[in-house]
């Protein structure tokens, strides 16, 4: 029987940029048993075709035809020989089976699917971008793809064109997910999901705690593949398909810091733990506003720092205020400029009590694995796993939807249950 273990760890290259010729870095509980699998099939394959193609090479030289004038003999075969090259490739394939079936079922039916702590997401696939919600402070999410049809109530009066048109419009300017909130029911668990009407936004996932996508598709057959994390599974339009995995400590994307050695081009990750941080926006996002600065009474101050922005973004920001008021071409010319803004940023944000920051040092890609039509080449996404604590802080402030103005009067589908 095939160990499924993983194998033990290939030498160190000398070149660091080798490091991953091979496969993808591998950075969730489940992969290892993967990548086993997948390098035993290789290796017995390629064995097989080495042989397979070294007999042929071997016999097209010893009975080529050379022209002496003898004669071909006949043979009615070796029994013992067919029985064994028919009983090796079926043993071969049974224990290969055997092992994908268990790997297969570490991955897709993980007793993780039940944990009460796992952090649930909705991936919704649509051309030409992922669309991620998140749920509220409840982490419970809600219903979507349930979109009117011009047999509901509210559409049945009017001529099916307008109908069509209405309904069209509600789908891509009001609703573009269908979200279904029962305003009845205070209890309801979308009612403080944070719904996105735009894609491509980051994909925010906690670290040491399992996590269940759930996937489907809002057009056409979509695949959500992570390389670096051995997950892919196609999104189905009309069918809720989940994923649930684990990722390695090594897997985080953020690493705190402190503020001398946070890189100027590394975007930074905010939260209330940070001094000076506020949350502002809708979505509310975290923020350091600039304290400084002289506003006329209710009108918000100008943030210095963002999530998602790095000190190089922040100072690029403050040199095109006044007095400076420096154009991008301007600064692109001048980078000396921009580092110098840098220093002094660094000094203002120490100022406030600022002495670490959590750096992005580590974002995890998002890709689609279907020829989804010819945009099929943008839709790609990032995913940022991020500590318990952060990710905590992200759903419990990251805001609430703006709910659909003339949300649909039907029952919600299957699918979107």
């Amino acid at each position: 029987m095939i160990s499924l273990d993983p194998l033990p760890a290939a030498p160190v290259l000398a070149v660091e940029g080798w490091k991953h010729w091979w496969l993808p870095e591998q950075l969730s509980t489940h992969g290892d048993s993967i990548d086993t699998l997948f390098v035993w099939i290789f290796w017995i394959t390629t064995i097989i075709f080495v042989l397979v193609e070294g007999a042929l090479v071997v016999f097209l030289i010893k009975y080529r035809d050379r022209r002496d004038g003898r004669r071909a003999t006949f043979t009615h075969g070796n029994t013992r020989l067919e029985m064994a090259w028919t009983l090796a490739p079926a043993v071969i394939l049974i224990v290969i089976a055997l092992a994908t079936k268990r790997v297969w079922d570490r991955y897709r039916f993980s007793p993780d699917a039940t944990a009460a702590d796992r952090a649930q997401i909705l991936v919704v696939g649509e051309q030409f971008k992922w669309n991620f919600v998140f749920p509220g402070p409840d982490e419970q999410l809600g219903r979507y793809l349930a979109f009117p049809t011009p047999t509901d109530k509210e559409y049945r009066h009017l001529p099916r064109e307008q109908a069509l048109r209405q309904i069209g419009t509600y789908i891509n300017d009001t609703n573009p997910l269908g979200q279904y909130v029962d305003k009845a029911n205070p209890a309801d668990p979308g009612a403080d999901d944070d719904y996105a009407k735009n894609p491509g936004r980051p994909l925010i996932v906690p670290s040491g705690r399992p996590i269940d996508l759930n996937l489907t598709s809002k057009d056409v057959l979509h695949d959500f593949f992570l390389p670096t994390f051995r997950v892919k599974l196609d999104a189905v339009p009309g069918m809720r398909g989940h994923i649930v995995f684990r990722g390695k400590p090594e897997a985080q994307s953020t690493k705190r810091m402190a503020l001398d050695q946070v890189p100027a081009d590394r975007p930074v990750w905010l939260d209330p733990d940070t001094k000076g941080v506020q949350a502002g926006g809708n979505p509310r996002r975290y923020q350091i506003p600039d304290l400084k600065a002289k506003v006329p009474a209710g009108r918000p101050r100008p943030v210095i720092l963002g999530t998602m922005e790095s000190l190089n973004d922040g100072a690029r920001r403050r040199l095109s205020r006044p007095p400076r008021s420096m154009s991008v071409e301007d600064m692109n010319k001048n980078p000396q400029a921009v580092a110098e803004e840098v220093v002094k940023f660094r000094e203002e944000l120490k100022a406030l009590g600022v002495t670490e920051l959590s750096v992005i040092v580590k974002p995890h890609e998002i890709v689609c694995e279907e020829l989804c039509g010819q945009g099929h080449a943008t839709m790609r996404g990032e995913m940022l796993m991020v500590s318990p604590e952060e990710y905590r802080h992200y759903l419990n402030l990251s805001g609430k939807p703006t709910p659909a103005t003339k949300p649909p009067q039907q029952a919600v589908s299957d699918a979107a249950n």
